[in-house]
């Protein structure tokens, strides 16, 4: 059952690095496995919630409040299923204004914040990235890089955020449109050390 409100909570399987994944066919860079990011409108019913979840046949597993929610969808490997299932939650009319895995789906998912992504902003540049296009890129967004590359060639980097999650929507929408990053996505698995 979905609950009204958004569980306040992140499994561990979430953060935990075997659930990483990809590069794949259907998703340029690492994502989270069988992870769903949805946020519901404040006025959407528990009844709607439900059925959007039903859609894709998916669980609730944990989130961050705020209506957004941590949505496990099975996917055999690959991320296609989260394609698809983002794809279906972002064409349900009315009930759900954002729907993400952490990916990039053909232009058409939204990237959603969550308070305990600690304003981290992984970043995968493409193989032909010149250092300077990399430092280019950090400096659009006014980030800090503290880790990285890790695997897969991603960096870590931190934003500023009001606390809201619009500082990492827009860094990760500003980088998406730069020819040298093959992807950027909020980090669900980091907290480094300050």
């Amino acid at each position: 059952m979905v609950p009204a409100k958004a569980p306040d909570s992140v499994p561990a399987w979430v953060r935990a690095d075997s659930n990483l994944s990809g590069p794949s066919a259907s998703i340029p860079f690492r994502f989270r496995k069988n992870l769903l990011i949805v946020q519901f409108r404040q006025e959407a019913t528990q009844v709607e919630r439900q059925a959007a979840v039903d859609l894709v046949s998916g669980s609730v597993v944990g989130g961050s409040g705020n209506d957004i929610y941590l949505v496990r969808v099975a996917d055999p490997g690959g991320g296609s299923a989260l394609v698809q299932a983002s794809k279906r939650l972002q064409e349900a009319p009315d009930r759900v204004p954002a729907c993400s895995p952490p990916i990039r789906a053909s232009g058409a998912s939204r990237y959603i914040p969550m308070r305990f992504l600690r304003n981290i902003v992984g970043v995968q540049f493409t193989s032909d990235a010149t250092a300077s296009q990399r430092q280019t890129a950090i400096d659009l967004i006014q980030g800090r890089v503290i880790g990285g590359p890790r695997a897969a060639g991603i960096y870590l980097v931190r934003v500023e955020d009001p606390g809201d999650g619009s500082g990492i929507m827009k860094a990760v929408e500003r980088l998406e449109a730069l020819p040298s990053v093959a992807g950027a996505t909020p980090d669900l698995a980091t907290t480094p050390n300050d």
